[in-house]
């Protein structure tokens, strides 16, 4: 099967689990990566996305009426996009650190398209889940459930959607920025253990201080940046 259509079918069922009641936690990006690998023939470089992904994230707390970011997608697509890059360039050993870092940048974007998405859509979606509570109170069960299901789809559609639109462009992308961009030594992953204290330390500083969120995050990229394109040597 085309590996874009298995990314945007995962993405898809993976949404629906996040967003939905099933909440089997298979959508935190650690998880996902690594069953996408597997799915495409390659866990250590759907692992290794997924863990960088979710380190970024490390921290947060999912709180109903405050944007978040879209992490199902942004795990899923960071992965296929460092997975699929890495294969069409023969990069599989050892995995390029440039590739990871767009891919990484990637997956950051869709997560903040998707937390634009889910601001807009829980307002418009909040009126139709009143009616419903309203018509299965008055009996009307099917009609009810109908609306519940409804409102359920979109999410799988949404991680479907998203995924599959995005990741053409994206894959081009970060294929060419990963290649015609030469900067000293960064395809090398070696500095991956001392990129985790920096992005540990990151997340200490966010949870005992009263800033946004955009703040800490945006200051672990970049320090993560600095790193992999800077820090990188054989």
């Amino acid at each position: 099967m085309n590996p874009l259509l298995i990314a945007s079918l995962v993405g898809g069922a993976l949404s629906f689990e996040y967003r939905t009641s099933i909440r089997l936690y298979l959508s935190a990006p650690l998880v996902s990566g690594l069953i996408l690998g597997l799915i495409l023939g390659y866990p250590g470089l759907g692992l290794t996305a997924g863990l960088m992904m979710q380190l970024l994230f490390i921290g947060t707390v999912r709180l109903r009426g405050r944007p978040e970011a879209d992490l199902p997608t942004a795990g899923v697509i960071a992965s296929a996009a460092f997975i699929i890059v890495s294969r069409d360039l023969g990069r599989i050993s050892p995995m390029s650190g440039l590739i990871l870092f767009w891919s990484l940048l990637l997956g950051l974007m869709v997560a903040a398209a998707g937390s634009i998405f889910y601001t807009q859509w829980e307002r418009f979606a909040s009126r139709l889940a009143g009616r419903g509570l309203d018509m299965a109170a008055k009996g009307r069960t099917r009609t009810a459930s109908a609306i519940h299901m409804a409102l359920s789809l979109v999410h799988f559609a949404w991680g479907f959607l998203i995924i599959i639109i995005v990741l053409p462009p994206g894959l081009a992308a970060v294929k060419y920025l990963s290649t015609r961009i030469d900067v000293m030594s960064a395809g090398s992953m070696e500095s991956i253990p001392f990129l985790i204290p920096v992005i540990a330390a990151g997340a200490i500083l966010k949870l005992l201080s009263d800033r946004t969120r955009l703040f800490w995050f945006g200051a672990g990229f970049l320090f993560v940046a600095v790193f992999f394109v800077f820090g990188g040597g054989v």
